[in-house]
């Protein structure tokens, strides 16, 4: 039971928690060392190097999530693509995550170099929304560490 009297249902999002733990666990085996973000949700680590999303999708896939009926979020930032079959990719992104079965996702498409730029002009850039982990931000209005953790996220299929 919960603390209001509802069934406890376990899920996979962490909102700013990731940016807590990063903080305060040591170094992991997989060569995480303290003070990196850890995983964001189903996410593989930033250090992992896994920035193909066919690949995450198919192990998401392998993930069983009768025990998560929560969510169990997959968070994605792609680079922003000005080309005519960037809509097309975005459909098929969504439609293999469905296929995959994943339960709810956060896309970020961002352009590296503009986030770089509204951390120096933030009064050129105010308009920028991002989704940090599980919510909405201006851009701007974050915390510098936030800005470079962002910044810093690996891109899928960059």
């Amino acid at each position: 039971m919960n603390e209001r009297g509802g069934q406890y249902e376990a899920s996979l999002f962490v909102f700013y928690l990731f940016d807590w733990m990063r903080e305060h666990v040591m170094a992991t085996p997989d060569g995480r060392q303290k003070t990196l973000a850890l995983s964001r949700g189903m996410n593989p680590t930033e250090q992992s190097g896994m920035n193909n999303i066919a690949n995450i999708l198919h192990t998401v896939s392998e993930i069983d999530l009768t025990d998560f009926p929560g969510a169990g979020v997959l968070y994605l930032e792609m680079p922003l693509a000005k080309t005519t079959d960037f809509p097309k990719q975005i459909a098929d992104t969504i439609k293999g995550f469905l296929r995959a079965g994943g339960s709810a996702l956060e896309l970020n498409i961002l352009d590296r170099e503009v986030l770089k730029a509204a951390k120096i002009h933030p009064e050129k850039y105010s308009n920028i929304v991002v989704r940090v982990c599980g919510f909405s931000a201006y851009f701007t209005s974050l915390e510098p560490h936030i800005q470079d953790e962002i910044i810093g996220r690996t891109f899928m299929n960059e």
